[in-house]
């Protein structure tokens, strides 16, 4: 369970160690032990310089109160607390919240899910933003990540409105997909660039496609730079601060009230819940409501494939595949989401595929 626990602090953006990685040289760079059996750590804690266990958080994790070994532990930590197993996920997110320091994890029940770390900033209001986007699941994630920010946000759902919106009113930034029906996003951009500088509408392209290793082509295109999807907020946000010169609130303490619905996203198969939420900036109502939207709307995919398959409509099976592979991505459904990036890529490249 401890390497489940491992695995899901990684793709919380967290940098976790073992107990048995533990050095006192190392223990500058701990913010948080999580600890079963505090005894395994007795050596590395009475080696280490008391400045540092001053500026770290030591959290007990017991079977029962009764088992409560932090009072016999001799060390001036920052704070100690306890948790009861089994950890819930609510508790964790209690704890957690707001925090993104090392931890040293020693052996927990449950996957961890906490909140990003909050950094204070002014706020946002009066800036307004546009999102253009195709995919309603994905726009609608994003449009909510924003919005809970304080900034004012339109969406357009192809590179034509997104024009005609523009033209009609002045927004701040614009985040564009980079392939739409109607009018893609790399022609509108060329479009708007005719008419607005760099300066004066920043753009940046919203791709499922990794071009980390040319970033002038991004530019050439006249985007200012880009963000891969599945979005992750820590890029989205840091984005709107260096476009817009703010720095925002965060407003992402979330705090999970129920467990039944953890429970159930739990147990929701080849799901990483952990990372997933995250995604969803930890709004449970707003993960439950996209993810019933996208069974809904997939419910009858291969039926689809299927169609387009015989009809030989291989662009309407490429537009099709590219748009579940994103809002797949988006859940975390790491399996899937390879497949359906596969088929895409094959059905870009001419290559023609018995999928049903």
């Amino acid at each position: 369970m401890e390497s489940e626990l491992i695995r899901k602090l990684n793709g919380l953006g967290m940098s976790p160690m073992r107990a048995g990685g533990a050095t006192a040289e190392l223990m500058d760079k701990v913010g948080w032990i999580l600890a079963e059996n505090p005894a395994r750590l007795a050596d590395v804690l009475a080696a280490t310089d008391m400045d540092i266990l001053r500026k770290i958080e030591f959290v007990h994790v017991s079977p029962d109160l009764k088992s409560d070994d932090t009072k016999n532990i001799d060390y001036p930590f920052k704070r100690m607390s306890t948790l009861m197993k089994p950890v819930t996920m609510k508790e964790l997110a209690r704890v957690f919240s707001g925090q993104a320091h090392t931890i040293q994890v020693a052996q927990v029940q449950r996957p961890l899910t906490a909140s990003r770390p909050q950094r204070q900033g002014q706020l946002a209001g009066g800036l307004k933003v546009l999102v253009v986007e195709d995919n309603e699941f994905n726009r609608d994630i994003v449009v909510n990540l924003l919005a809970d920010e304080g900034l004012e946000v339109e969406t357009a759902e192809n590179g034509q409105v997104a024009i005609d919106r523009i033209g009609q009113g002045k927004y701040d930034l614009v985040f564009m997909d980079f392939q739409m029906p109607v009018m893609d996003g790399i022609t509108a951009t060329k479009e708007l660039r005719k008419t607005y500088s760099n300066e004066d509408l920043p753009i940046v392209a919203l791709t499922a496609k990794s071009i980390d290793h040319d970033v002038n082509q991004v530019k050439a295109m006249g985007f200012d730079g880009y963000l891969l999807k599945p979005i992750d907020i820590d890029a989205l946000m840091n984005t709107v601060e260096k476009f817009l010169s703010i720095r925002l609130p965060h407003n992402n303490q979330r705090t999970i009230e129920d467990d039944t619905k953890i429970s159930l996203i739990d147990t929701i198969p080849y799901m990483d819940s952990a990372r997933a939420m995250t995604r969803f900036n930890y709004d449970m109502d707003l993960f439950m409501k996209t993810f019933k939207g996208y069974i809904d709307r997939y419910n009858s995919l291969f039926t689809q494939v299927e169609t387009l398959e015989q009809a030989g409509d291989y662009p309407a099976l490429g537009r099709l595949v590219h748009s579940f592979a994103g809002i797949t991505g988006n859940f975390a459904l790491d399996d899937l989401f390879t497949v359906a990036k596969a088929v895409e890529y094959a059905l870009k490249e001419g290559r023609t595929l018995k999928l049903t």
